[in-house]
């Protein structure tokens, strides 16, 4: 009985880097890092809208710091490691 799904597909999927670089679509995947990770901080901007907006209504201070500044923060450490990588 042969497998099904996505279990059978994943130890074709999980190539190597050097191998990924051999591939045409892997080389475009690679350089690709930089943009996705500019418009990752680039998207970080708009938790920070979001928080200003959620202090000046009055909102709580859980609300603006820990939801929404969180937010920014983890989108700015996602690009930041994508623009190194």
């Amino acid at each position: 009985m042969a497998p099904f799904g996505l279990t059978s597909a994943i130890p074709r999927l999980c190539l190597p880097r050097h191998r990924l670089r051999a591939l045409p679509a892997g080389r475009a995947a690679l350089r690709r890092h930089n943009q996705q990770g500019g418009m990752m901080l680039a998207g970080s901007v708009i938790p920070l809208g979001d928080a200003l907006v959620t202090k000046l209504s009055g909102g709580p201070a859980t609300a603006y710091y820990g939801i929404h500044g969180g937010t920014a923060a983890v989108m700015a450490a996602a690009g930041a490691v994508l623009l190194l990588s």
